[in-house]
C-alpha cells in the first residue's frame, strides 16, 4: 500500500513503505525495530537510500528527488513496490529473441527486457506511423512462435540473442511461424494492406546473416491465408515467398520473390547475386505500397537490403533490390521463417541467423 497522496504522513509510515511495501502496516515500533531500521527515521536517509534503508524505487510515478532540502511531502503517493511502466512500440510485431524463449513458454515483455535497437522502431524521424484511437498499435511483448521441429535435438535455437536455423533431418526442414500480432482493434484478424494510404507503406524488416559457405536457401513467407499447405504446415496455401539464395546456387546472395497458390509457385521477380553478400549481416526490408485509387490502384512489393543502422524508409528508398506489381492477395495473417533440411554442419558456423524482426507502417513522404 502506497503512501497517501495528501494530508499528514509520518516518518514511521514512510519507513514501513520502504521496508515492508506497506505504509499502513499495523506493525508496532517494538516489533519493527529489531528487524528493520530505526527509530529514529532520518528523512535524508530514507530519501536517498542511505543508512541501510532500501533504495528509492524509480518505477514509482511519485518519488523523492533525493536532493536537499528533503521534504516529507516528496513521499506523497510513493509506491515502493510499483511495477515498471509498460514499454510499448508502435509496430504490429517486434521480435529480437532477447529472452531466448521460442515455442516453450511465456515471452518477456519489453518492460522486462527492452527491445534491441529500439530507436529504429520508434516514431518521429524513423517514420513509424503511430496512429490514434482505434488505429493505435502498441506492442508490449514479444510474440509466441510455433516451431518445427519442436525444441529438442536439431531444432530452431536462440544463441547470443539470435534465432539460428541449422541442419535438420525433419522432412520440412526447420521453420518458426507466428500470427501473434497487434493490428489495433481486437476485431481485426489480419493486416489489411489494401487499406494503407498511398503516402505510407507496410514494412517487414529482418536482420539476417547467412554463414559462408551455406548450402540451404533462407526463406521468409508472408502468409496471405489461414490454411496450411499439406503436408508442410510451415507453408500457407496462399502466400508471398522471399528466398535468399545459398552459396551452392549459381547466383549466391540473389533474391527470388514468388507467389504461391496451393501447389503452384510463380516467380514474380528476382535480384542478382549482388543483392546480398553471403556471410554479412544486413537488414532486409520487404515493403508493400499502393498507388492510385479504387480500381485504378496499383500494388507494389519491394525488397531492400541495407545497413543495420539505416532507418526503414532509407532502406526502402536507397537500397531497393527488386520491385514487382501484384494484386493477388491483400490481407496478411501470419509469417514463417524457414530453411530446407540437410544443411551442412557443424551448426555453430553453418546456419542462418536472425537478429531482429519487426512489422510497421511507415511514412514514405516525410523522409528519414
Amino acid at each position: 500500500m502506497a503512501v497517501p497522496s495528501s494530508g499528514t504522513i509520518s516518518l514511521f509510515g514512510i519507513a514501513k513503505e520502504l521496508e515492508l511495501d506497506n505504509y499502513s502496516s499495523s506493525i508496532p515500533v517494538p516489533t519493527y525495530s529489531p528487524i528493520y531500521n530505526g527509530p529514529p527515521f532520518p528523512l535524508a536517509d530514507m530519501s536517498t537510500g542511505g543508512g541501510g534503508f532500501d533504495s528509492i524505487n524509480t518505477d514509482s510515478s511519485a518519488k523523492p528527488d533525493g536532493s536537499t532540502p528533503h521534504a516529507m511531502s516528496e513521499f506523497y503517493s510513493y509506491d515502493h513496490d510499483a511495477a515498471p511502466a509498460a514499454v510499448a512500440y508502435n509496430v504490429y510485431l517486434a521480435e529480437d529473441w532477447q529472452d531466448g524463449d521460442i515455442g516453450t513458454g511465456t515471452r518477456d515483455d519489453f518492460s522486462t527486457t527492452d527491445f534491441e535497437n529500439s530507436t529504429l522502431y520508434s516514431g518521429g524521424g524513423n517514420n513509424v506511423v503511430v496512429g490514434t484511437g482505434t488505429s493505435l498499435v502498441e506492442v508490449t511483448t514479444r510474440p509466441s512462435w510455433t516451431t518445427s521441429p519442436t525444441p529438442g535435438v536439431s531444432h530452431p535455437t536462440v544463441t547470443s540473442d539470435q534465432l539460428r536455423m541449422s541442419n535438420s533431418t525433419n522432412p520440412h526442414g526447420m521453420f518458426i511461424k507466428t500470427s501473434d500480432y497487434d493490428f489495433g482493434p481486437a476485431t481485426v484478424t489480419a493486416l489489411p494492406i489494401a487499406n494503407v494510404p498511398t503516402t505510407e507503406a507496410i514494412a517487414w524488416r529482418l536482420r539476417f546473416q547467412m554463414s559462408s559457405p551455406n548450402n540451404k536457401d533462407a526463406i521468409f513467407d508472408i502468409r496471405m491465408g489461414t490454411s496450411n499447405y499439406s503436408p508442410n504446415p510451415g507453408i500457407s496455401n496462399t502466400q508471398y515467398t522471399i528466398i535468399i539464395r545459398d552459396t551452392s546456387d549459381p547466383a549466391p546472395g540473389g533474391i527470388r520473390f514468388l507467389k504461391r497458390l496451393t501447389t503452384t509457385h510463380t516467380e514474380l521477380a528476382t535480384a542478382p547475386s549482388t543483392a546480398y553478400t553471403v556471410g554479412t549481416q544486413r537488414d532486409f526490408v520487404v515493403s508493400w505500397h499502393r498507388s492510385g485509387t479504387g480500381r485504378s490502384s496499383v500494388y507494389t512489393w519491394r525488397v531492400g537490403v541495407g545497413p543495420t543502422t539505416s532507418p526503414t524508409v532509407t532502406i526502402i528508398d536507397s537500397y531497393n533490390k527488386l520491385s514487382v506489381n501484384d494484386t493477388s492477395y491483400v490481407a496478411n495473417y501470419a509469417w514463417t521463417i524457414r530453411c530446407g533440411k540437410f544443411m551442412t554442419t557443424p551448426a555453430t558456423n553453418r546456419n542462418h541467423k536472425y537478429d531482429t524482426f519487426s512489422i510497421a507502417r511507415v511514412d514514405m513522404i516525410g523522409g528519414p
